[in-house]
């Protein structure tokens, strides 16, 4: 990556209040609050997260909240919503809502790349290239269709897909095409571990990890999972190719939010 690509640095990200292209703004979730006992659908129980989600997919008209595309039958995503306060080392949970896989996946960057870095069948080049654009795609439709407020800027861990040579010619045209910027979190290095924590219904819960090294084994430990059962998808590979072919078809339109407010740090 040899290029400047706009970096600013912000100290928090605070949830928008309504729904739209502002949620794919949304930062990776931060590494110390990765742990399985930090997630409102671990911390509520079963019982009252699916209770949480179907309400959540009935009052979204089983459509994504974001564009309001309609997804095949069984195939639309709940995603928890966080604010972050990165000083305070602190995620408080919002709210869930509906969206597509291929938004889902978008907000969750880190994780996609890193099922690609490892070549897992589920998220082939294609697939990880559809996933950008499409995202890219939906932040500058917005950007161009409010040119009255703050452009909406990308999480900057997309950029390390520049790090792979087999996917960073394509990312980087991307990037170009859409004009994207990016931001990314000012986290000190003593303040990256311990302390970190989740506010759910009221009440706290801290992160399990200390370091990097235990971060980086639970991490393995999860990842080995996810390639075992994504080996098995009916549609891993080529197949991709030919769902995407049978969904072309599907209207989609961006739907209006007000802007997530993030506070400027400094410029790199």
């Amino acid at each position: 990556m040899d290029r400047d690509y706009n970096i600013i640095q912000v100290e928090r990200w605070e949830c928008p209040v309504e729904s739209g292209a502002p949620i794919l703004t949304m930062p990776n979730i931060p590494h110390a609050l990765h742990g399985e006992g930090l997630q409102p659908r671990t911390i509520l129980g079963k019982t009252t997260w699916d209770h949480m989600r179907k309400r959540c997919y009935y009052e979204a008209d089983y459509k994504s909240e974001i564009t309001g595309e309609v997804p095949p039958k069984g195939q639309l995503h709940a995603h928890e919503l966080f604010s972050y306060d990165y000083d305070k080392q602190e995620g408080v949970f919002q709210r869930c809502i509906a969206l597509t896989k291929r938004e889902h996946d978008f907000i969750h960057s880190g994780r996609l790349l890193t099922m690609f870095n490892n070549g897992v069948a589920y998220y082939p080049k294609s697939y990880v290239l559809d996933v950008i654009e499409n995202g890219f795609n939906i932040i500058s439709t917005y950007n161009k269709e409010h040119p009255d407020e703050m452009p909406l800027r990308c999480f900057s861990t997309i950029l390390d897909g520049l790090k792979n040579p087999d996917l960073a010619p394509e990312l980087a045209e991307l990037i170009d095409k859409y004009d994207i910027k990016f931001y990314e979190p000012h986290i000190p290095r003593h303040k990256r571990w311990k302390g970190w924590h989740v506010i759910v219904g009221n009440k706290r819960y801290d992160t399990p990890f200390s370091s990097q090294r235990e971060w980086k084994a639970a991490m393995d430990a999860a990842n080995s999972k996810d390639e075992i059962r994504n080996a098995k998808s009916p549609f891993a590979g080529d197949a991709y190719k030919e769902l995407r072919e049978a969904m072309r078809g599907i209207e989609t339109k961006v739907a209006g939010c007000k802007n997530g407010r993030i506070s400027k740090k400094k410029e790199q």
